[in-house]
């Protein structure tokens, strides 16, 4: 059947989070997919975030700071944007208005800078949708980003904490657009 992706089975934020206590105010609302066989409230209660509207991402890198001291270096370095399997690749680390669609805030926004050189993964940052809706579907700010494998980069994103100065850092927008869930999750297209 062809269920929204990331319904099911889907790894809830961590219990006291603040990804979890955003999601978990209000009434939980009726599952869109209830008439193909989810229980609905019961198997999701507390957890609004299991089901969602299509959302349209849009996400820039709008500049950099403290890539890397060598000229040479910081010449050959492009920046990707992966949501879910949609990834945007630059030819260098600018990229602008990158578009996503996504059903589910399961897939983090995945920044990486790598070397066209070597094609070596300089940096990288994992970014959850969930922060962004947390900011009312807009995050604009100067993001740090960190080598492959840094324990940093797998703690829990903070959007109020600054990068610290002179660490290597990308100034991000994501923009997240969330459109209206009329109860059926194909957009009225019917089953």
């Amino acid at each position: 059947s062809r269920l929204r992706q990331g319904h099911h089975g889907h790894v809830p934020p961590g219990p006291g989070s603040r990804a979890e206590a955003a999601w978990c105010r209000g009434p939980v609302p009726c599952c869109p997919l209830r008439s193909r066989g989810c229980p609905g409230r019961a198997s999701h209660a507390g957890r609004p975030w299991a089901h969602r509207a299509a959302m349209d991402i849009a996400v820039s890198i709008a500049d950099h700071r403290s890539l890397s001291s060598s000229d040479a270096i910081w010449r050959s370095l492009y920046s990707s944007i992966q949501i879910g399997s949609t990834c945007h690749t630059g030819s260098g680390v600018l990229i602008h208005g990158a578009r996503f669609r996504s059903g589910t805030v399961e897939n983090p926004l995945i920044l990486t800078v790598r070397n066209s050189q070597t094609e070596t993964v300089m940096y990288v940052r994992n970014i959850p949708i969930s922060t962004v809706l947390d900011r009312s579907g807009h995050l604009e700010q100067w993001v740090a980003v960190y080598p492959p494998g840094d324990p940093q980069n797998y703690q829990l994103f903070d959007a109020a904490a600054p990068a610290r100065e002179g660490s290597p850092q990308l100034r991000l927008s994501v923009v997240v657009r969330e459109e209206e869930d009329d109860g059926d999750e194909w957009g009225g297209e019917g089953a």
